[in-house]
């Protein structure tokens, strides 16, 4: 959804010469998606789309040069779910700007909108060679040790409180669960 005109054309060629297909694809949180792209790629057979979030702190997306917010996200998955499209979201935790307010932030998002996802899923922020983070890892105030293991130089942020982070975030997601198992009478996933 990069290119927000080649993706409606690409809609309406599928729409128009009736081709019935049910697909799916990752998706960028975007301000220039709205509702009638959501229902146009509904009328297309888009059955499913898969959005790297990574954060509902705006200070953290800021920080990832996102190019979003959590508002610009939640209309997004609103939209998506008003569409009747199956929303999965992924999510980074432990982004080396991320302190416990922002992953607090991160888990009320996803309570409190848990009735337009269906699905989620998270990993822990690494940093690799050859990436911005890693190349200025010592001015961004980061220790890298030889196996790539790190943490803040303020100890604020260590593989440990990540540990801990992705277990907070693994219960709130059983949590979750249970609630959208118990409204739609099913197990939780997206339509494949």
């Amino acid at each position: 959804n990069a290119n927000i005109g080649f993706l409606s054309d690409f809609c309406d060629s599928i729409i128009k010469e009736g081709i019935s297909i049910k697909w799916g694809a990752s998706a960028s949180i975007s301000i220039h998606m709205n509702k009638s792209i959501f229902f146009k790629l509904k009328r297309s057979g888009c059955e499913y789309l898969s959005f790297g979030i990574e954060s509902a702190s705006n200070k953290v997306l800021r920080d990832m040069r996102k190019n979003i917010t959590a508002g610009i996200a939640k209309r997004n998955i609103v939209d998506c779910y008003e569409s009747g499209i199956s929303a999965c979201t992924n999510w980074i935790l432990g982004y080396f700007t991320e302190d416990e307010e922002d992953f607090e932030q991160t888990l009320r998002f996803i309570a409190e909108n848990n009735k337009y996802i269906n699905a989620i899923d998270t990993s822990l922020f690494t940093i690799k060679p050859h990436t911005y983070v890693y190349e200025h890892r010592e001015e961004l105030g980061i220790y890298l040790d030889k196996n790539l293991m790190w943490s803040t130089t303020d100890s604020k942020n260590s593989y440990e409180i990540r540990i801990k982070r992705l277990e907070k975030f693994r219960r709130l997601q059983k949590e979750i669960a249970l609630n959208i198992n118990s409204r739609i009478g099913g197990l939780r996933k997206c339509k494949l």
